[in-house]
């Protein structure tokens, strides 16, 4: 069927698009494996910071190496085919979204820069490896019903969007919370370990990791929000928004940096991130979804809920992390094993439909 000026095989859309979602998870994490090979074994053989970037260069090469084989292969191209170029409409609005996201990416550590010291840098910095290597996980985790919800809104088949749309967000609340919860506890232990015998700066900050452990995981709770609104195609309603985001984090940290330096940007970042989940779960009820807003509070409540019962437990049942990797490994497996059992028996309780299907897109 002819879908948004596209056409596909009937009910193929969702398959070609996780196959290459699957090329490209696989060859990502073959590439990465590699390059880690390559630079031990360069470090070993001729250790020179120049030859090992260029050893990185070489292994990324093959990347698009192997997107060009795949798409010659799979999807060959008519080159002789007429431009279509109603469906590049609205680039521009795509591209100006693009740059609010590159704004809010980069607004903390731009700010730190102009008006602190660069041992303040080095500190969000340390912190910002635990919130950036979350987000890319639960967007890897997340990565594969997308399409899906694309395709349903482009279908227009109202009832299963509702229920594939149940799934993901329930699926997003789950992971974020889970895995936000857990880093929340192992946060700062795990920070003084990574600057263990490093005195240049004081890295022991536990409420702003807090803040900017919460800070990302508001800003991931509206992916499913953000990603339906992007295959209805809204990008030019969503692009002012995405501009305020950033003004908003911009303004309120520089406001505060001078007197609260890393609370400063967090507290920020926070409200900005607010701002913009609720803007987006509003706009999914008014303009796309018509879906009750009490649907996602809840979620949130119950989640928010789950999450303080578990921290109260962690922290009156274990004892505090020591300062060493064994240490900080067990108390990360018992804190992933309470949590996990926590979050499924609220499942169960709360939402066993969407646990049952999501035990069934797991496997």
């Amino acid at each position: 069927p002819r879908t948004k000026g596209l056409l596909y095989p009937h009910g193929s859309m969702p398959i070609l698009q996780l196959s290459v979602l699957y090329i490209v998870s696989f060859s990502q994490i073959i590439i990465i494996i590699l390059n880690i090979i390559l630079c031990y074994i360069s470090l070993k053989i001729y250790p020179s910071i120049h030859f090992f970037k260029l050893i990185s260069i070489f292994a990324f090469l093959l990347q698009p190496i192997i997107y060009r084989y795949v798409v010659k292969k799979r999807y060959p191209l008519d080159k002789k085919a007429k431009e279509d170029t109603s469906l590049l409409k609205s680039r521009w609005d795509g591209f100006a979204i693009n740059i609010a996201a590159f704004m809010h990416y980069n607004t903390d550590i731009t700010v730190l820069s102009l008006f602190t010291n660069l041992k303040t840098v080095s500190i969000y910095s340390v912190y910002a490896l635990v919130t950036n290597g979350l987000r890319q996980l639960v967007f890897s985790m997340s990565s594969g019903i997308s399409p899906s919800i694309g395709h349903l809104y482009a279908k227009g088949d109202t009832e299963k969007l509702n229920q594939k749309f149940d799934l993901y967000e329930f699926l997003i609340f789950f992971i974020v919370f889970f895995l936000f919860t857990v880093a929340g506890l192992l946060i700062t232990p795990f920070v003084m370990l990574y600057t263990k015998n490093i005195s240049d700066a004081n890295y022991y900050q536990p409420l702003f990791g807090i803040l900017i452990l919460i800070s990302e995981s508001i800003y991931l709770i509206k992916e499913p929000h953000l990603n339906l609104a992007y295959s209805a195609n809204r990008f030019k309603d969503l692009k002012k928004h995405a501009y305020i985001e950033a003004v908003l984090n911009i303004v309120i940290s520089v406001i505060l940096v001078y007197k609260c330096k890393l609370l400063g940007v967090a507290i920020g970042t926070l409200i900005a991130m607010t701002y913009r989940t609720l803007f987006q779960v509003i706009y999914l009820k008014k303009h796309i979804l018509k879906r009750s807003l009490f649907k996602f509070l809840k979620k949130v409540i119950i989640f928010t809920s789950t999450t303080v019962i578990g921290v109260l437990i962690c922290n009156l049942i274990i004892s505090p992390v020591e300062l060493n990797i064994m240490s900080w490994i067990y108390h990360a497996i018992i804190y992933s094993i309470i949590m996990l059992v926590l979050f499924i028996i609220v499942s169960l309780l709360f939402y066993k439909n969407e646990f049952k299907e999501l035990i069934k897109y797991i496997k």
